[in-house]
């Protein structure tokens, strides 16, 4: 057998293996002493639904490991990772775009200098603009309207 990881307390556990008092089946494990998680607990860890996480890992957002089970382990910074697509999705953004501009983000989050990060940025904030103004045009006919309505209780009768 293949030890695949440590228990909390230090015991060492094997692929497939049963401890006694235990689950039969963990999510959290020490492998190559680098805290791992699988796709549940990321979810829980992270509030995206198990289906977001399988989502952005396939498209390339997230850091991961495939196991010889074919099951996939992520490392504690995919917590942070989910978070920042979950913001940047917030923010108008489609999965990508955030593709594209993945090597323009730093472990923070943040946008270093890169020219396709303001290209994209640039575009988004048109889109936006053009979105925000299109709104106001839009409210602006509605208070309009209700600025035009016959007082309360009132009603019109229409010549047809």
């Amino acid at each position: 057998m293949v030890t695949c990881g440590t228990s909390e307390n230090g015991e060492e556990i094997r692929e497939g293996e049963v401890i006694p008092g235990r689950l039969k089946s963990y999510t959290y494990v020490k492998v190559n002493s680098i805290s791992r998680m699988r796709v549940d607990e990321l979810a829980r860890r992270s509030g995206a639904s198990p289906r977001s996480i399988r989502h952005y890992d396939r498209a390339g957002l997230l850091t991961s490991v495939r196991r010889p089970n074919g099951y996939r382990d992520f490392p504690l910074q995919a917590i942070e990772e989910v978070r920042v697509v979950k913001r940047l999705l917030a923010s108008g953004l489609s999965v990508a775009d955030i593709v594209t501009l993945r090597p323009c983000l730093t472990a923070g989050g943040e946008f270093n200098g890169c020219a396709q990060a303001r290209s994209i940025l640039r575009r988004h904030i048109a889109r936006l603009t053009a979105s925000i103004q299109r709104d106001q045009e839009t409210l602006a006919h509605l208070r309009e309207r209700e600025d035009n309505m016959s007082p309360a209780g009132q009603v019109e009768q229409s010549v047809g």
